[in-house]
């Protein structure tokens, strides 16, 4: 988002913007009531609500990484599974939102009872808690922070993701950079995935 921001600014420098860190659900509901242009929402296996008004444009599928301690076994090895962290503790969300809920029921499938001693909705946290050598945490590739003394790695088996949508008004008269913003978003996503 900070690339496609600098864009439209070049393109629109007396443009007002402002951005909010809120969930999925709260930025699509502040679109549908107009008091947002635009909302960049994650969903994790369970689809987001669509509110009337409101459409979410995929802009793209973001891989998990396992993220560990520099020391961890699994560090420097080429493909990672899931169920090679069965016994590591995990830094992880709240059981109730959506990305913990995705990574649970893959771990269930997987035969894993997970230990989650360390819950954060911010990926930045979880990162933090790695950091420091206590836990392991499984993050979208566009949230990793490159904390010191961590690795990631994508992960191989499952294929854990997370679908990255623009949440935008199903009629753009009214906000006309949005259609602009979303070129942008997707030549930015077009440069980081080549």
């Amino acid at each position: 988002m900070p690339e496609a921001l600098t864009a439209l600014r070049h393109h629109h420098p007396s443009a007002e913007l402002s951005v909010v860190d809120l969930g999925p659900t709260e930025g699509s509901a502040l679109v549908a009531e107009g008091e947002l242009d635009l909302a960049i929402v994650g969903e994790y296996a369970e689809p987001l609500e669509q509110p009337p008004g409101v459409e979410h444009v995929h802009l793209v599928d973001d891989p998990i990484h396992a993220v560990m301690p520099d020391e961890h076994p699994k560090a420097r090895t080429g493909e990672l599974r899931l169920r090679e962290f069965a016994d590591d503790p995990w830094a992880s969300a709240a059981a109730n939102l959506p990305n913990r809920r995705q990574l649970d029921a893959v771990a269930a499938a997987e035969g894993i009872a997970a230990n989650v001693p360390f819950e954060s909705e911010s990926y930045a946290v979880a990162q933090a808690i790695v950091s420091a050598g206590v836990a392991v945490t499984f993050v979208p590739r566009l949230a990793l922070t490159h904390a010191a003394g961590t690795v990631h790695q994508p992960m191989t088996e499952p294929n854990l993701f997370r679908r990255v949508h623009a949440a935008v008004p199903s009629d753009t008269r009214h906000c006309p950079l949005t259609p602009l913003f979303l070129r942008l978003l997707h030549g930015v996503r077009a440069e980081h995935l080549t």
